[in-house]
């Protein structure tokens, strides 16, 4: 992950207030006392470190290698990494992380989920927020939670598949069923808040951090990316029309509903890096230095699955 990224990261898990959307915003938390201060991580792949493994695969005589295979969970997952340098600069912190690639709210977080990977016989994995209520019980006390949800009650999984679909078609073919699960996306949130406080879960509103999702469409300049990687890179089958509709309408819509929720449950809103609309997939398209956002074929050979695609790089 960029330092953007992680200082945003940081700043959240050390409980400070980083983005306001409506006058509901509750005051900026004062950051953490000196006794031990514990943080726990739930969510989907963007808070589980998809897209950025422990160590990337060595060609076929290695498989990449992971925290947590089964939720494709990585050490340098935003928070993971927030939380060591926290700790590094002498910070009495800890860290927990149930996040799941691939998890959405009522698949996950309320209910059980099968995981990024699982095996023939594997048990469901429990529910993120009845992991962080054993784990609330366990400890006696959790000071802070960041939560990254959303992304695949929205389909983006399904948005970035159907955006990479060859003229004529393009990926507003989604739009009824995105405009749908962005209209429910409240209600779930409003479900996650309510089932966090049926487990008796007391972390302080204030302490649990909502995260938005960066702008994965720009190139270096701030430009829509449009079909600008060389071939054989599927993702240049993205045009800018695809890639505008993805960045100016579903983005937008999905973080603004993110913020409210996290308004309306005095939840404290972490809002993206702006620095993110230069460094886009298509940044630097030659030498892929300069994204932050991994393309079909830097997953592959990082993970040797496109899973990573669309995901942020750990650099």
């Amino acid at each position: 992950m960029h330092s953007g990224r992680l200082r945003d990261a940081a700043l959240a898990a050390a409980g400070l207030s980083l983005a306001a959307c409506a006058s509901s915003q509750p005051p900026t938390p004062t950051p953490p006392p000196n006794a031990d201060f514990h943080v726990v991580s739930l969510g989907d792949s963007y808070g589980a470190g998809q897209g950025a493994p422990n160590d990337p695969r060595w060609w076929e005589l290695c498989r990449s290698q992971w925290d947590y295979r089964r939720c494709n969970r990585s050490r340098w997952a935003p928070t993971t990494q927030a939380v060591k340098r926290l700790a590094d600069a002498g910070h009495p912190i800890h860290h927990n992380s149930f996040s799941c690639s691939g998890a959405d709210i009522e698949e996950g977080l309320l209910g059980p989920y099968d995981g990024q990977e699982s095996n023939p016989g594997d048990p469901p994995l429990l529910p993120q927020v009845t992991e962080l209520a054993a784990l609330a019980a366990n400890l006696g006390d959790v000071d802070a939670v960041t939560i990254s949800v959303g992304g695949n009650d929205v389909y983006f999984a399904r948005v970035v598949a159907t955006c990479m679909l060859p003229d004529p078609l393009t990926c507003k073919i989604v739009k009824p069923d995105v405009d749908q699960a962005l209209a429910a996306l409240p209600g779930k949130l409003d479900d996650l808040a309510q089932r966090m406080a049926d487990e008796g879960i007391e972390v302080p509103a204030n302490r649990i951090f909502l995260l938005g999702y960066p702008d994965p469409a720009r190139d270096a300049n701030g430009n829509l990316c449009d079909a600008s990687p060389p071939l054989p890179e599927p993702l240049s089958g993205i045009s800018a029309a695809d890639a505008g509709w993805a960045s100016e309408y579903v983005l937008p819509k999905l973080n603004r509903r993110l913020c409210l929720a996290a308004g309306q449950h005095g939840w404290t809103y972490v809002a993206p890096r702006n620095e993110f609309k230069n460094h886009g997939w298509c940044a630097d398209p030659v030498d892929l230095q300069d994204n932050w956002i991994n393309t079909v074929l830097q997953s592959g050979v990082k993970q040797g699955t496109h899973r990573g695609t669309m995901h942020p790089t750990r650099d």
